[in-house]
């Protein structure tokens, strides 16, 4: 049988937010096919009481937290559409939005991965979209230093403040949260880097995407709301000595090591 659209969503103690995507994907129609896989890592929660329930949707437990990269790759793996959706379980897609994103992705075959526009549940802009990394980059966000004007020239490179427009155009990378990927770009490019557990792991892919030819892309014909974590950034060092900002470190310095010879993927 031949699949349009693999959706991809990854748990994390987020059984009962699973839940309801899967109600609604349950309860929408496309003019497309699609499949849903749902990929635990090691959350040890709820998870499996909603096998009975979503007998269509396939369940696959790992027997361990292998990270955001390589737990959105036993998925893949598992995927046998022709475009694959991955997707937070902390998002709300809106009516219509999948739709959009597969429509763009269909109608634009230069085009390897689209992203939406994504809103914060007050209605406001999250940004979603980005400059490739400097060296000051993850400094003037953890720190004090977007007070200084050099701080906030950089966060307006980095978060594309320059660029009031905020319509349709192609972009260095995306918030992995919601991307809905190409599965023959894929192919091509190789799944999320799993040496990153947390973190750049979707800044990689985008790069690695540009780097064969493939155009990433940001729409905000399509939206959906995003429960932001705020797990990589702050505005001071307050949160050290938190294991998530290690992670960050970890992901940033292996992210260097492995584009250590190599500036930019592309001009923006």
């Amino acid at each position: 049988m031949n699949i349009d659209l693999s959706i991809i969503i990854l748990n994390y103690k987020n059984a009962y937010l699973v839940r309801e995507q899967l109600r609604f994907f349950q309860s929408s129609q496309t003019p497309f096919s699609i499949e849903l896989i749902v990929v635990d890592n090691a959350s040890h929660d709820d998870l499996s009481s909603l096998v009975r329930q979503f007998p269509a949707v396939r369940f696959i437990f790992s027997d361990h937290n292998k990270g955001m990269g390589a737990g959105n790759n036993i998925g893949i793996a598992a995927a046998q559409g022709n475009a694959i959706l991955i997707l937070n379980p902390d998002v709300i897609v809106l009516p219509g939005a999948v739709t959009t994103l597969w429509n763009y992705l269909s109608s634009h075959p230069d085009v390897g991965m689209v992203g939406p526009r994504l809103m914060n549940p007050d209605g406001s802009l999250q940004y979603s979209c980005f400059r490739f990394h400097t060296m000051l980059t993850p400094f003037v966000r953890r720190t004090k230093m977007s007070f200084f004007s050099f701080g906030r020239k950089e966060l307006t490179r980095f978060l594309m403040l320059d660029d009031p427009s905020c319509g349709e155009r192609s972009v260095d990378w995306l918030l992995g949260a919601a991307v809905m990927i190409r599965a023959k770009a894929l192919r091509e490019v190789g799944m999320f880097d799993e040496r990153f557990f947390l973190f750049l792991e979707d800044t990689d892919l985008c790069r690695r995407f540009w780097r064969k030819g493939w155009k990433v892309v940001y729409h905000p014909g399509a939206t959906m709301i995003h429960y932001p974590h705020r797990l990589s950034s702050s505005e001071t060092f307050t949160s050290f000595f938190r294991r998530v900002t290690w992670i960050h470190v970890a992901s940033w310095l292996k992210y260097l090591w492995k584009w250590r010879n190599e500036r930019r993927a592309r001009e923006c």
